[in-house]
């Protein structure tokens, strides 16, 4: 249920040193690591520094325990009373529980040829983290420039099912682990991925070149054709943005905001002015653990919710394929 890497017995020149990796498997976390017999505790990775001797090291791997999480929006108010009309019946009560949830679900990463290149500290994001929690600083500064890789937002693998939808309402159930009848955007040719990456700072005015710049401008005056265009031209860093990714994050917003109008909760962001004024980025998003919520009024400032910068640009880029046409979308 999980892998050892380097794996079987290693040499090593006497007084070097030998860093070993260890990866659970999707649905997995580790349990317990022992060097030379002894419990070093859930680490994810040992160095053996100045071997005179042989070691031994090894792991052990536990099954998550699943969890589940329903929310209902309540359509017959849902008009006249967005913000209010999102109710929980299971995993949790409110939207405060809810939000606290969806925080775990969502990594801060930096990320380079597609692979998590190191987490970001989630107080800070200008700090790399331990461990994929992002809980703790590492005590060392990050890069968002691009020069590390792409500044991301990873998601966690998680199923949904819509287990009713009438006139009056829409229940949907959130899972970390499959379950019968649900979807997840996570897998791919066969395989569960560990999880789906999304630009942080993904939508500019220059190009969908996710990293923190102060110069970078809002996306006022780009059209779809230019981001499609500047996307394709990230090569294989970036996956195509799916329905099931794009449902994915609307049921995450849906349910840690307890709203559907995600404007008033979330902010404007940048809907008004050009693309040659205030920039996208601001330094407020680095330590503000993923939500900046004092300028919601503000329509020429940009904000960011679970850790997505720049929410207004980003959603204009996956809308990108939609089809928008008065009252019906295709």
């Amino acid at each position: 249920n999980g892998t050892i890497t380097p794996i079987g017995e290693i040499g090593v020149i006497k007084d070097q040193g030998k860093t070993f990796t260890i990866s659970p498997n999707s649905g997995y976390i580790i349990e317990d690591v022992k060097v030379d017999g002894v419990s070093v505790g859930a680490v994810s990775s040992y160095t053996f520094t100045h071997v005179q001797e042989n070691h031994t090291i090894s792991a052990t791997f536990m099954v998550i325990p699943q969890s589940f999480y329903t929310f209902t929006i309540n359509k017959a108010t849902s008009s006249t009373s967005p913000t209010t009309c999102v109710t929980y019946s299971e995993g949790v009560s409110n939207a405060s529980q809810a939000y606290a949830v969806a925080q775990r679900w969502v990594v801060p990463t930096v990320v380079k040829n597609g692979q998590v290149n190191y987490y970001l500290y989630r107080q800070n994001l200008q700090q790399k983290a331990t461990d994929e929690t992002g809980d703790v600083s590492a005590g060392t500064a990050s890069n968002l420039t691009g020069t590390d890789g792409d500044v991301c937002v990873s998601i966690r693998p998680l199923w949904w099912k819509v287990t009713e939808n009438n006139d009056s309402r829409m229940t949907i159930r959130i899972s970390d682990g499959p379950f019968s009848g649900a979807v997840t955007a996570h897998k791919f040719n066969g395989t569960t991925r560990k999880y789906v990456h999304v630009g942080m700072f993904h939508s500019t005015a220059q190009a969908c070149t996710s990293i923190y710049s102060t110069s970078a401008k809002p996306v006022a005056s780009i059209t779809h054709d230019n981001f499609r265009t500047s996307t394709e031209a990230r090569g294989e860093t970036y996956n195509i943005m799916t329905y099931l990714t794009w449902t994915l994050l609307d049921h995450i917003w849906t349910f840690a905001s307890g709203s559907i109008d995600s404007q008033t909760t979330i902010g404007q962001d940048y809907t008004s002015g050009n693309s040659g004024t205030t920039a996208v980025s601001t330094a407020a998003m680095l330590t503000a653990n993923g939500y900046t919520s004092g300028t919601k009024t503000s329509t020429t400032t940009s904000l960011m919710y679970l850790f997505l910068g720049n929410p207004w640009g980003n959603v204009r880029d996956w809308a990108a394929g939609l089809k928008v046409d008065g009252a019906t979308t295709a």
